[in-house]
């Protein structure tokens, strides 16, 4: 087991305004379906979050099968601090992806890395080393492009290029769905936004080019579950069934950190938190319990988060600090249950077939469920 050690070094004055100035920008952010912040569904969730509870019911400790669906949005390193998107590393690629792709064969973690097209040509070889491991390769736009307007993450980064309109979303998609289908060779069924970021423009052209799954928005809008559903196209925060058909594609919600703040959501609150993980992983678990719902826990990671000194304007420790606090989890969910790891494209298959208040009952027992991993 991993010790996790607090760390005692106080942060200068510059970073600490930074972060107030983040959570100030957070009351306004802008959101695909509307201000997040200011809208009252979020607000009953972030109440709602506050009076989890945060023991596991008894019950639960060590008979519930918890889903742990690794993912990594596979791209080019960030132009922090001036940069360009135009002129970005690839260090992640060269020596993150090489040490992540050890420590899941280590684990025997199969999950889904998410890849910008531009990869296809600029770095194939890791590409295909990332299939030949067998994980699932998704999508993750051609050029980490916004595809929820115009947004700028945070005042350390540049703008991103957004394109504009359905017309001009679906032609960047379907180019870099087509780069990666030509050299994995297997269909790309699954996608996720860049900056889990996305509109509704940006939502028919992801199903308009063929995807099957999107997991381009955070679970803190569904209750802190990760659970799949086809949204309601009239009301996306709402994971009833309506009369009217669902919308083409599988949602599954990022798992982000569930105690509740007012604070920026980039960078993402991950739920390896160090010595909180197993609060925080408690906290996923007693909010499925209430719902009914088996946990899910969907995990985003990005290649040069473990590269050794790779410098963020966050304060975030990469390299062996990261790679330990990824050990540190998987200890933590052990002590929780069994854990089983899934690709997302599995999962959602699986969900599909056998839980799918739409289509479960036309395609059940047509076909076995896909062969899942176990966590050693």
């Amino acid at each position: 087991m991993v010790k996790m050690e607090k760390a005692t070094t106080e942060k200068p004055m510059s970073a600490r305004l930074r972060g107030v100035r983040r959570s100030l920008r957070a009351l306004t952010i802008w959101h695909p379906y509307g201000r997040a912040y200011s809208n009252p569904r979020w607000w009953r969730q972030l109440l709602r979050a506050a009076f989890v509870q945060t023991q596991v019911p008894q019950e639960w400790i060590g008979h519930e099968t918890i889903s742990l669906i690794f993912t990594c949005d596979l791209e080019l390193d960030p132009p922090w601090e001036g940069g360009s998107w135009g002129q970005r590393g690839l260090r992640g690629i060269e020596e993150g992806l090489p040490r992540l792709l050890d420590l899941l064969d280590a684990h025997k973690i199969q999950g889904t890395f998410f890849t910008e097209g531009l990869l296809a040509s600029l770095a194939p070889e890791a590409v295909v080393e990332v299939a030949r491991r067998g994980h699932e390769v998704g999508c993750h736009s051609l050029a980490h492009e916004s595809h929820g307007g115009r947004y700028r993450v945070d005042e350390t980064i540049p703008p991103p290029r957004a394109p504009e309109g359905k017309a001009a979303k679906e032609a960047v998609i379907r180019k870099a769905k087509d780069m990666l289908e030509e050299l994995v060779g297997v269909p790309i069924r699954s996608f996720r936004a860049p900056f889990l970021h996305i509109d509704s423009a940006g939502s028919e052209a992801v199903a308009d080019a063929g995807f099957f799954i999107d997991s381009s928005l955070q679970n803190h809008l569904f209750g802190y579950l990760s659970a799949p559903a086809h949204l309601d196209p009239g009301n996306p925060l709402s994971r009833t069934r309506v009369d009217g058909p669902p919308h083409r594609l599988i949602e599954i919600p990022v798992s982000v950190d569930p105690r509740p703040r007012l604070r920026s959501r980039h960078p993402y609150p991950s739920v390896d938190q160090g010595v909180q993980t197993r609060s925080v992983l408690q906290r996923i678990i007693a909010a499925s319990a209430l719902a009914g719902a088996a946990p899910t826990l969907v995990l985003l990671v990005h290649p040069w988060e473990f590269v050794e000194g790779f410098q963020n304007p966050f304060g975030q420790k990469h390299g062996t600090a990261r790679a330990e606090r990824f050990e540190h989890l998987l200890e933590c969910l052990r002590q929780q249950g069994h854990i089983r790891s899934i690709s997302i494209g599995a999962f959602a298959s699986e969900w599909e077939q056998n839980r799918c208040p739409w289509h479960a009952d036309l395609v059940q027992g047509k076909s076995s469920p896909p062969v899942e991993g176990v966590v050693n």
